[in-house]
């Protein structure tokens, strides 16, 4: 039903347009923004850990391949989706902390950042994981 708000659809329409998108890569965990802000739960989070995600943008959720097609409940976030982020220029993503290394790694691999902007540390964490 909200998409059918044409102030919705607007935002979306202009989203699928962008040249340029700044965006964090999350990690699915206890101290987890979407935990902190009750989106998710504890138990939610076990479920998408046990099913093989492990990072999100934009709260679409991935694996290490960088695959979000496993995922269902892809399918009930509105807003920007990662096929939108994977067609833009300039997709920019600020992460930092080492144990976010996967997560990074599965957002390069899905082609939904092809900037990153980063700390040593992670950069670091990141270069250690095999490729």
């Amino acid at each position: 039903e909200l998409m059918k708000e044409q102030s919705i659809q607007r935002v979306l329409k202009k989203a699928a347009r962008l040249d340029v998108a700044l965006t964090s890569i999350g990690l699915p965990d206890s101290r987890s923004t979407i935990i902190r802000t009750g989106y998710f739960t504890g138990e939610m989070i076990a479920e998408l850990q046990a099913a093989g995600v492990c990072g999100d943008i934009c709260m679409h959720f991935f694996d290490e391949r960088g695959s979000c097609a496993p995922f269902p409940i892809n399918e009930k976030v509105i807003g920007v989706d990662l096929e939108t982020l994977r067609r833009t220029p300039y997709a920019i993503g600020v992460c930092c902390g080492p144990e976010k290394a996967r997560a990074i790694r599965g957002a390069l691999r899905g082609g939904y950042v092809n900037m990153l902007i980063t700390d040593l540390a992670t950069a670091r964490a990141l270069a250690k994981l095999a490729p």
